[in-house]
């Protein structure tokens, strides 16, 4: 007995030797370890330049949406239009949409009318030039993260703005309000969290589809365009799911030292075994003892190595996590990897997600240079390579699998896309919520408008 006990204390020995060589190295290499450590690492920022705090003055301005804005969008709206003009169909009684859409569309002027406060405070915070939200990590993996969801809501509160623009037909005022989404996304570029990631990205993609929207119901001038254009062209240049997988590493790290009822929190919800409770599993001290924590700990490590590494050469390489998470998880649960089962899974579907906001901030790109080419030659072009090289230097490439995006004419307009996550071409097959998970689809940006006001 005395031989087993010396020979798991022994094992235990080096691998938490290993471990720690791992985590010094990556302290030299410059990355952060720590709770603490990944505090300093998401730099504090100049009160004078810190557009965070204005931008907390903006949340805690804005009022409430009236109910009307909250329930869903009125019947029969046109899914490319915006939001308030109506497209009856045979189902639909078109007087009671009308009704619909017109309480729909007071209700957003009044939202915006009464939240001018708000807006006056985004727009003085969105000129200051750097942000850091007032977040700390020394809480580790029980942090909490207050501005994301009130910094969705401003970005709401944009996006309302441009669709009135749009009823206006005031095409500067409409880029300026997409501008403002653009930047309230840019605000999270460096905010070192996957969360905060994912929340970037939806405001990302809510710019980019009330863009395409817009398209569809006006013209915008050179200027705009060619402010839209270099927007969506910066936002897409970023890879910040490099830095948030190295930020959720240093909280893993600490949490993997931690002791007592903070590592208790780690195994919440886990299902280790059958009967037995997981304050009976953490209060078994084998469990540590033996080396099984530092066991998980090394898995751990070396799966993020592989997973940061491959995530800095962006998609499409970066979508091949996917297969890697799948190997993981069931490594992992084979072979008892406790921690490394409940943490590691879900990453892929965030890189994921990474690659579909690229694709439509390419799309949105490349459309600002097809309504270029419109208004200057009086059409629409035949094809993307007709853009080169007066337009935009090259057509950007489909991250989802490498060559130039697609596009296809339509007697009423075009079809920018890209193949999508299934990496096939489907001719612009569109997701709706009819064919979605039912046939292969495509991630599209669409522009149609009527026959009379066509290029």
């Amino acid at each position: 007995m005395l031989l087993v006990v010396l020979g798991c204390v022994l094992w235990r020995a080096s691998l938490t030797r290993q471990n720690n060589g791992t985590i010094e190295a990556l302290r030299r290499a410059g990355f952060p370890t720590s709770n603490a450590e990944l505090n300093t690492w998401y730099a504090a920022v100049p009160a004078d330049e810190n557009a965070a705090l204005l931008l907390t003055e903006a949340m805690q301005a804005l009022r409430n949406a009236p109910p009307e804005l909250n329930r869903n969008k009125p019947r029969g709206l046109s899914r490319r239009g915006s939001a308030v003009v109506v497209k009856p169909d045979t189902e639909t009684n078109a007087a009671a949409v009308k009704a619909d859409a017109d309480a729909y569309a007071a209700a957003m002027k009044a939202y915006v009318a009464t939240n001018q406060a708000a807006l006056d405070w985004i727009k003085a915070a969105l000129e200051r030039p750097q942000c850091r939200y007032s977040v700390n990590f020394f809480n580790g993996l029980d942090s909490d993260w207050p501005h994301l969801e009130p910094l969705r809501n401003l970005a709401k509160l944009a996006d309302y703005g441009a669709v009135l623009a749009t009823e206006r037909g005031d095409s500067h005022a409409a880029t300026e309000q997409i501008g403002t989404i653009m930047a309230l996304a840019r605000t999270l570029h460096d905010e070192p969290i996957l969360i905060s990631q994912l929340v970037r990205i939806s405001i990302l993609r809510m710019a980019v589809r009330r863009f395409e929207r817009a398209l569809s119901l006006m013209r915008f001038s050179e200027e705009d365009l060619g402010r839209l254009a270099r927007v969506f062209a910066g936002a897409a240049r970023s890879n910040c799911m490099t830095r948030a997988m190295i930020g959720e590493r240093a909280m893993m790290i600490s949490a993997f030292r931690a002791r007592g009822p903070e590592f208790g929190r780690l195994l919440s919800g886990s299902t280790v075994a059958k009967g037995v409770s997981t304050d009976e599993l953490i209060a078994f001290p084998v469990f540590r003892i033996t080396g099984f924590v530092e066991r998980d700990f090394r898995f751990y490590l070396e799966c993020m190595e592989k997973i940061i590494t491959q995530a800095q050469s962006g998609p499409p390489q970066s979508l091949s996590l996917s297969d890697m998470d799948e190997s993981y998880t069931e490594e992992a649960r084979l072979k008892f990897y406790i921690l490394s089962a409940i943490y590691l899974p879900g990453f892929s579907n965030a890189f994921t997600r990474e690659a579909e906001s690229l694709a439509l901030l390419r799309l949105a790109e490349t459309a600002c240079a097809v309504e270029q080419f419109a208004n200057m030659k009086g059409s629409f072009p035949a094809e993307l390579s007709d853009l080169t090289p007066e337009f935009t230097a090259q057509v950007p490439s489909d991250p989802f699998d490498g060559p130039p995006l697609r596009y296809k004419r339509l007697d009423d307009g075009y079809v920018l896309y890209s193949v999508g996550l299934d990496r096939r071409d489907d001719g612009g097959l569109e997701l709706t919520k009819r064919t979605s998970g039912k046939q292969p689809e495509d991630l599209v940006f669409k522009v149609q408008r009527a026959k009379s006001k066509s290029p």
